[in-house]
């Protein structure tokens, strides 16, 4: 479902891509697999920055970011920092 959901998101079908990757969240959660958990959630705060759903980008980036630095991801965190960043610059009373 991850797969689907970059196939979607490289597409420009942001919003399947979104319903594909919400699929795979619970799944990766379930099996504790917390490295797929967050690029799950860092993902969808892509694909929602791309529709203009910043709060829910915001959300997921918030999440994302502690754990890829608890895993020791250092990009990882960084890329989720960044997008934060875009996030709230475009939307910042949700800072």
């Amino acid at each position: 479902l991850g797969i689907l959901g970059d196939a979607y998101g490289g597409l420009g079908r942001h919003q399947e891509a979104v319903s594909s990757l919400l699929q795979a969240l619970p799944i990766s959660r379930n099996y504790y697999a917390h490295r797929h958990y967050a690029v799950c959630l860092l993902k969808l705060g892509y694909a929602y920055e791309a529709m203009g759903c910043y709060p829910q980008a915001i959300d997921c980036l918030e999440e994302a970011r502690p754990i890829f630095g608890e895993l020791r991801f250092p990009g990882r965190a960084l890329q989720a920092q960044q997008a934060l960043e875009r996030c709230r610059m475009v939307s910042p009373a949700t800072s």
